[in-house]
């Protein structure tokens, strides 16, 4: 993980990850997306993007969190919900 950073959603395309991170950064919460541009090579598949993460600074990862959730409970549409993490 990067250093200081803490991934707090994933997305399968890039339109949906700077949805979200507009949103964060319009409520204060700065954040940065990794791997838009990584492809990976599966035998069995094309290419396909790799899953892209939004990270934000590790302290701001639980208000990140409830800014989302309060999001999703509030029907605030963003472009796509993100995928929750453990």
């Amino acid at each position: 993980m990067d250093q200081g950073l803490e991934t707090i959603a994933r997305f399968e395309n890039l339109a949906a990850a700077y949805a979200v991170r507009s949103f964060l950064e319009a409520s204060g919460i700065p954040a940065i997306i990794f791997e838009q541009d990584v492809m990976r090579l599966d035998p069995f598949r094309p290419l396909e993007p790799l899953r892209i993460r939004l990270a934000v600074r590790a302290e701001h990862a639980e208000l990140a969190r409830e800014a989302l959730a309060a999001s999703a409970e509030s029907g605030q549409p963003l472009e796509e919900s993100p995928d929750a993490l453990e």
